[in-house]
C-alpha cells in the first residue's frame, strides 16, 4: 500500500486559542519520516492534534503512538491486569456495559480533570486518544 505524501497532509487550526486538526493522512498506513516530522511540529506548534475519521485497530493505534517515543504500560485494570494483556500501553476508558460488565474504566464519572501518569518520575510528554 502507498504511503502518504507529505504534500497531501494539511494542518488547519481550530480557531482556538490551541489546536489543529491534521488531515490528509491514514494514520493506519506506514508514515514516513518527513510525514511525521509534520505532524510533530504541527503539534509543537498547536499543542494538540486531532485526526478525524480514523480506523485503527489496537496494533496500529500503538505503532502510531510509538513514533512519538517508547511507550508507558498503563495503569493496570481490575485484579491487577492489564486491560488488553496483548497491548498492555493501551487503557480503555468506556462507559459501556456488555453483559453486567464495564467495557472500559472510569466510565461512571471517576475521571476527572488530571495528568497522566504523573506517578512517574518522567511523565510521558503526550497522551493520544482514539474514540
Amino acid at each position: 500500500m502507498p504511503g502518504t505524501s507529505a504534500t497531501d497532509i494539511q494542518v488547519v487550526p481550530t480557531g482556538g486559542a490551541l489546536g489543529a486538526d491534521i488531515v490528509g493522512i491514514d494514520l493506519a498506513q506506514d508514515i514516513d519520516d518527513a510525514d511525521f516530522r509534520r505532524i510533530e511540529d504541527a503539534w509543537h506548534e498547536h499543542l494538540v492534534v486531532r485526526f478525524r475519521g480514523q480506523t485503527l485497530d489496537d496494533d496500529a493505534l500503538a505503532a502510531f503512538s510509538r513514533r512519538f517515543g517508547e511507550l508507558d504500560m498503563a495503569p493496570t485494570g481490575r485484579g491487577g491486569k492489564p486491560f488488553n494483556p496483548a497491548r498492555p500501553e493501551i487503557v480503555v476508558v468506556s462507559n459501556i456495559v456488555v453483559d453486567g460488565k464495564p467495557a472500559g474504566a472510569l466510565g461512571n464519572s471517576e475521571l476527572v480533570w488530571h495528568q497522566d501518569m504523573t506517578y512517574n518520575d518522567i511523565p510521558p510528554k503526550a497522551s493520544l486518544l482514539y474514540g
